[in-house]
């Protein structure tokens, strides 16, 4: 939901609210010629986060490392590690691919507070007082060197598998014919892996394993599940003669989504503690 994830880019001091932008991975992409004196980047969620996808359409090449902070009620706390997959293989250059940004909360700060950008009683979230958003958990992000003025996301949330861990059970999709089949001079099939999420998503909820996608701390054990949603959807995009294998691969989601344990963030912390990643039930408590 649109107003339960939001994106905000401090441009040299001007908010700019880029949310349905990179809520949307169909709507185009967001150029960000990051300055990194001037600028940051802040996340707000309905609930504690430690990761984003970062669909890149637009690569960065120049030297620039991510730092990730938490909003604590009065600080920003810097996280205890970030591991950024979007760099270059030298660890130097980020978002110079797609792939996910993740980061975990220091044990030994302020945890993390839901809170106001600007309640207008004089309490602020430093850094973004210019704007009134209300009741988000939020992470502010910055980086070491600037980025090149045409990089460009056009997508910033969930995605549990890709197109390699498809063609490992489903090698049949991984020709020129199957991709056209689907959809003429398609090259990936990134677009159907964030449906599959999205979907993923609805499901965990209609079956009270989550309230907000942001609880899903580890996407690993979705992946397998992902794949045969996306498969599932490919088969049914390639029309009525192709029923019998989407039956398949909806058999065979509905078979590996029964987890015994979703590592999902039940405490609202940002971290999965003993609990949760021994919790066998793995449904929500009221």
């Amino acid at each position: 939901m649109l107003l339960k994830n939001r994106f905000i880019w401090s441009d040299n001091g001007t908010l700019k609210d880029i949310s349905n932008n990179l809520n949307n991975h169909i709507s185009g992409a967001q150029v960000i010629p990051f300055v990194a004196s001037e600028d940051a980047f802040y996340f707000g969620s309905e609930a504690p986060f430690n990761h984003r996808w970062f669909e890149v359409f637009v690569i960065n090449d120049q030297v620039s490392i991510p730092s990730v902070s938490i909003w604590d009620g009065a600080l920003w706390q810097p996280v205890a590690e970030v591991i950024d997959l979007t760099s270059n293989s030298a660890g130097t250059t980020t978002l110079n691919k797609s792939d996910r940004i993740m980061w975990v909360p220091d044990k030994q700060k302020a945890s993390w507070m839901r809170d106001d950008t600007n309640d207008g009683a004089g309490n602020i979230i430093t850094g973004l007082s210019g704007i009134k958003i209300y009741n988000l958990f939020w992470v502010k992000m910055t980086f070491s060197g600037d980025i090149k003025a045409t990089t460009a996301l056009s997508y910033v949330g969930h995605k549990f598998c890709n197109d390699e861990d498809l063609y490992n059970l489903y090698p049949e999709f991984n020709t020129n014919e199957a991709r056209n089949r689907f959809k003429l001079s398609l090259t990936t099939f990134d677009q159907i892996h964030f449906e599959a999420a999205k979907e993923i998503i609805r499901d965990l909820r209609e079956i009270e394993v989550i309230h907000s996608s942001n609880q899903i701390l580890d996407w690993e054990v979705l992946r397998i599940p992902s794949i045969h949603k996306s498969a599932e959807m490919i088969f049914n995009g390639f029309g009525t003669d192709w029923k019998e294998e989407q039956d398949r691969a909806r058999q065979y989601y509905k078979q590996t989504r029964k987890l015994d344990i979703f590592n999902v963030d039940i405490n609202a912390n940002g971290t999965l503690d003993v609990r949760e990643l021994q919790s066998r039930s793995g449904r929500l408590t009221r």
